[in-house]
């Protein structure tokens, strides 16, 4: 089954959601409304309507990031729960220790996607009790997936794909769940047992493959250290994927007093400990 484990409805009508998730091809949508399970009900009611597998749970916001659990019951205890914090959002600590009281699956967001509202960054590493990690969430961010990907096996937890929590990206990335009809407990212990695979979708209109973007720039040498890229020698602050370029700040003279270079910029040399790196 193609699940979408971590779908937020925000404004979005039940029968909307639903429909978008069946013109996006998926089988199922773990609906994880933020910090509150009140509006489940009619959700899962407008998916199991359009004819796909309904799940619930809840996204936790953090003062950093977000945290989803998926419970293993959909039951009256779980929607009865109050999951709003009294001070607006959870700690990491707290989100954790509420999460881990109810038997289930344990999700971090996506800690490195700074297109998402809120990120973990390295605050992931210092989460216990996690049993996956959204390392693919429809926004083409190789290098950012890269590093999620890499706290995933690290931590030895699933590697997830989803939507992200917004439901504008539903369809753009996915988790395959091996089997048919599953229940909620099914998903939750395939989730646990690492038997979940996430999938990410070229968007439409795509310039270019998603696997092309992985290319590493060749480096450039000392020669060309001095040389801008671009139009008028200006080097583009960022590249396509939001990242720095590299770049080698020691044009002109090292060692010297940051004399004039070729292109009648002052050169980034010093006679203290070396060449100065300029702060952007």
């Amino acid at each position: 089954m193609l699940i979408d484990l971590h779908v937020t409805p925000h404004e979005i009508s039940p029968t909307a959601l639903a429909q978008a998730a069946r013109e996006a091809g998926l089988h199922g949508v773990v609906v994880t409304d933020t910090n509150r399970t009140d509006r489940l009900p009619a959700y899962l009611d407008a998916l199991r309507a359009a004819g796909l597998a309904a799940y619930g749970g809840v996204e936790l916001a953090l003062v950093r990031g977000f945290l989803v659990l998926i419970p293993s019951q959909l039951n009256a205890s779980f929607l009865g729960t109050t999951w709003s914090p009294s001070t607006g959002r959870w700690t990491a600590q707290d989100a954790l220790a509420a999460a881990k009281a109810v038997p289930g699956a344990i999700i971090a967001g996506h800690p490195y996607c700074r297109d998402l509202e809120s990120v973990l960054f390295d605050t992931v590493f210092t989460l216990d009790g996690l049993n996956g990690v959204e390392t693919r969430v429809g926004r083409g961010r190789p290098l950012w997936d890269s590093m999620a990907d890499g706290v995933a096996e690290r931590k030895t937890l699933s590697h997830i794909g989803s939507s992200g929590g917004d439901p504008a990206f539903i369809g753009r990335a996915m988790t395959y769940v091996h089997g048919e009809r599953l229940t909620q407990a099914d998903v939750v212990t395939a989730i646990k047992d690492q038997l979940v695979w996430p999938i990410e979708m070229e968007a439409r209109g795509q310039s270019r493959p998603r696997e092309e973007e992985y290319v590493e720039p060749p480096r450039r040498s000392d020669d060309e250290a001095g040389e801008g890229g671009g139009e008028g020698g200006e080097r583009p602050r960022t590249d396509d994927r939001g990242e720095r370029p590299r770049r080698d700040d020691r044009g002109g003279r090292p060692g010297g007093r940051g004399g004039r270079d070729d292109r009648g910029g002052r050169s980034g040399g010093g006679d203290r400990g070396g060449p100065r790196r300029r702060r952007d």
